[in-house]
């Protein structure tokens, strides 16, 4: 399956923004689509579009913006820094209690949009954002964050709040849920997706795996889709401001650069 995240928008709550989600693929490329829709579309036999897609992203979740979804996307750092500490030296000083943390917000929420998918995506925080939080003073410091260490590139570096993130996981499977799926983000090699199963099949083969899928973000993980694919990602996801941002060559949080951003060109 292949989501394309856009267009964030408010709905009842301001902590609920939903995304939409555009197009999605799901089984033979083609197959839903006519002859002569391919051919006013002048794609020929190549590609189709299906369905739209809405998801939540969100730190909670109301029940109604939740039924009325298609699924939801939840991002590790909108748990991991509710009480201010720096969630890596959480992980290796008390993973106990941070896999309890994990554990208990994930199922909620899990719960609570079921039998739909909740897309959990592993910790991806910039360095620039980790050194505000607490005993964050001793963080990297990186002169271009948005494309430093972060995402995939940490978790293979320094596996310990990764390693809680799948313990947290795995209490939430032998609780019966079995909605949840694992994004792995900012990942630009197969070679990244294949390191970082090592550590999912060590930790939760046992249990039964979770469908995990990649997080596009960078170019070189969308110029390389199709390997991806043949190493048996379960589906991907496309975050458009991301990858934008990263095809542009421009930060849209700078105040100098934004008005150059644009994501449907």
């Amino acid at each position: 399956k292949l989501f394309i995240p856009s267009f964030p928008e408010q709905v009842s709550s301001p902590e609920i923004p939903l995304m939409r989600e555009t197009p999605s693929y799901e089984g033979e490329i083609a197959r839903h689509m006519t002859q002569i829709d391919k051919i006013e579309a002048g794609l020929g036999d190549r590609i189709t579009a299906t369905e739209v897609k809405i998801n939540l992203t969100l730190r909670s979740v109301q029940e109604e913006p939740a039924r009325n979804s298609d699924g939801g996307i939840l991002k590790a750092e909108n748990i991991l820094i509710e009480n201010g500490m720096h969630p890596v030296q959480m992980a290796k000083e008390n993973h106990e209690s941070l896999i309890n943390l994990l554990s208990e917000r994930i199922s909620r929420i899990a719960k609570t949009i079921y039998p739909k998918p909740l897309w959990y995506k592993a910790f991806d925080m910039r360095t620039d954002k980790l050194r505000h939080l607490e005993r964050g003073d001793a963080e990297t410091y990186e002169s271009n964050p948005i494309m430093g260490w972060r995402g995939i590139r940490r978790i293979l570096d320094e596996p310990h709040l990764f390693i809680c993130e799948l313990r947290a996981l795995r209490k939430i499977k032998s609780q019966g849920i079995n909605n949840v799926s694992l994004v792995l983000p900012f990942i630009s090699y197969t070679e990244e997706y294949h390191r970082a199963m090592e550590i999912i099949k060590r930790e939760l083969e046992d249990v039964g795996l979770p469908k995990t899928g990649i997080m596009i973000q960078t170019p070189a993980a969308a110029l390389k889709i199709e390997d991806f694919c043949r190493t048996g990602v379960s589906f991907v996801l496309v975050d458009m401001n991301e990858l934008t941002q990263l095809t542009l060559g421009l930060d849209y949080e700078n105040d100098k650069t934004s008005g150059l951003y644009r994501d449907m060109d």
